[in-house]
C-alpha cells in the first residue's frame, strides 16, 4: 500500500511496507526527510514542541480542514492525502519569514529556542482553522499543549495574542539585525545576497 502526501509542497510517496507501522510522522520528517525544526521530546503528545499542521479534505464536504497535530502522536500511515507544513515550510532565511515567526522573535518570545517552532506552527494553524479570525482566549486556550521552559510563557503569549481580531497588545517597532545592516556581495557573481 502506498501513502502519498505532500511536505511543505513537495510531493511524497512511500509504501507502508517500507517502515514499521508505529513509525509517526515526527520520526519520517526528523529522520528521513531532515526536517529537524519539528522537535522530538516527550513522545506523548504533552509539550507541542513536535506540533505541524495537517491540511486534509473532509470526506463529505470535501472542505479543506486544517489543524495543528502533535506529529509525535500522528501514524505515517494516517497521512495519506495530507498535506503537512513545518516550520521551515512557513518561513526561513531564504526565502523569508512569516509574520508568526517574525513576531515572536520582535516580542522576545525565545531564549533557547527549543519550543518555538511548535509555539509557531500551533498558532499557524490555529489561524488557518479559523480563517485568520481569532480571539485572544481562543488564542490562550489554544497552547495548553505547548511547554516553554525558558520564557515564562509571557513574551510568547502576547506575541500570539497579537494576531487576534480583539487583540490589545502593543507591538514593538521591529529592528533590524546587525547582520542585516549592510549588503553582502556574492564573491562570485558580485550580487547581492543574504550570506
Amino acid at each position: 500500500m502506498s501513502i502519498k502526501f505532500n511536505v511543505n509542497g513537495f510531493p511524497y510517496e512511500v509504501q507502508a511496507a517500507d517502515y514499521p507501522p508505529d513509525t509517526t510522522l515526527n520520526t519520517f520528517l526528523r529522520e528521513h526527510l531532515h526536517l529537524t525544526a519539528t522537535k522530538y521530546m516527550c513522545l506523548e503528545g504533552g509539550c507541542g514542541s513536535c506540533v505541524c499542521v495537517i491540511r486534509r479534505r473532509h470526506p463529505v464536504t470535501q472542505e479543506v480542514q486544517s489543524r495543528a497535530a502533535n506529529s509525535c502522536l500522528t501514524l505515517l500511515n494516517t497521512c495519506d492525502d495530507a498535506e503537512i507544513m513545518t516550520d521551515e515550510g512557513l518561513g526561513n532565511q531564504l526565502s523569508g519569514y512569516h509574520p508568526i515567526q517574525k513576531r515572536v522573535a520582535q516580542m522576545n518570545g525565545t531564549q533557547c529556542g527549543y519550543c518555538s517552532p511548535g509555539f509557531v506552527m500551533n498558532m499557524y494553524g490555529l489561524l488557518e482553522q479559523h480563517r485568520g479570525q481569532v480571539s485572544m482566549s481562543q488564542v490562550e486556550d489554544a497552547f495548553g499543549g505547548n511547554l516553554c521552559r525558558c520564557t515564562g510563557y509571557r513574551p510568547i503569549l502576547d506575541a500570539m495574542k497579537s494576531f487576534a481580531v480583539d487583540s490589545n497588545v502593543e507591538v514593538p517597532a521591529e529592528s533590524v539585525d546587525i547582520e542585516d545592516s549592510f549588503e553582502l556581495l556574492c564573491p562570485r557573481t558580485g550580487q547581492s545576497c543574504k550570506g
